[in-house]
């Protein structure tokens, strides 16, 4: 694949190209939807709701109280008050325009499949400089599929750890918000290698011997017993007991093992 039979612009051809590795070849290039509204706005713009009424509240009160601002003003106190309060006023406008912002960020982000890895290029909020997050290529590389509304959802290649005061966050990395998340899916799933073959149990190729020290033990707990028995004591009937145990373990271990040996030789013979 060209980049030149892509949509993106001139400036997003040279990301890409600055991005690529010698002898990488490019497989697949997309963009994410551009959208005004997400599930995540919402909460956003409440918040921003709550903290603007908070702080244009006190500015609203001020002016009722002392009649104009001029005369707010001129006092230093609340000179000092308006100028320290100043910063949190531009949090709330950002929180306010943080959608537009990032659905311009979204416009000009570029996901891209390779024959290496998949890769995802997007600027930063402030624009001073560009990140480029790489996946390599896995059998298991698409972690999980997210459809939302309208076609469009995620796929999540990974994630990455938020600490914060309610512990670890999961925040999903990969090919967000795309369009035909479905049909992206599949066009990148027959360019990830093959799973690993499971491992098997390897049949022994000798036949497992049961050994003489089981059937020792075991006659050594029958002639034992016999004996204790023939005095007429018992004192010692635990002993025998135990041995006998030890012995007729060993011999179902054996069996066990003499079981799974025949099975293995009879599917080689039937390979």
């Amino acid at each position: 694949m060209k980049l030149s039979d892509t949509n993106l612009s001139v400036q997003e051809r040279e990301w890409v190209e600055q991005e690529l590795f010698p002898g990488e070849k490019l497989l697949l290039v997309c963009k994410p939807a551009t959208s005004l509204w997400k599930l995540g706005y919402a909460y956003r713009m409440f918040f921003a709701a709550l903290w603007n009424a908070f702080l244009f509240g006190i500015l609203g009160s001020l002016i009722i109280t002392h009649t104009t601002l001029e005369k707010i003003i001129e006092k230093p106190a609340f000179l000092l008050l308006f100028l320290g309060l100043l910063p949190f006023y531009l949090i709330g406008i950002g929180f306010i325009i943080s959608p537009w912002w990032e659905r311009e960020n979204d416009r000009r982000t570029v996901y891209a499949l390779t024959n290496r890895r998949a890769i995802v290029l997007r600027p930063s909020m402030l624009r001073r400089r560009r990140t480029c997050r790489s996946f390599p290529l896995a059998h298991d590389l698409i972690k999980e599929v997210r459809e939302y509304r309208h076609g469009r959802g995620d796929i999540i290649m990974g994630h990455e750890e938020h600490h914060g005061r309610h512990g670890i966050q999961l925040i999903p990395q990969g090919f967000l918000f795309v369009d035909h998340v479905h049909e992206l899916a599949a066009l990148i799933r027959p360019h990830l290698p093959d799973a690993p073959a499971p491992e098997t149990e390897e049949t022994p190729d000798e036949c497992p011997t049961l050994g003489c020290m089981p059937v020792i033990v075991l006659l050594f707990a029958v002639i034992y017993l016999t004996t204790r028995y023939k005095q007429g004591t018992s004192d010692s009937v635990g002993i025998a007991l135990i041995f006998g145990g030890i012995a007729l373990y060993s011999i179902i271990s054996w069996s066990i093992k003499y079981a799974a040996w025949r099975k293995g030789q009879a599917e080689q013979k039937g390979n």
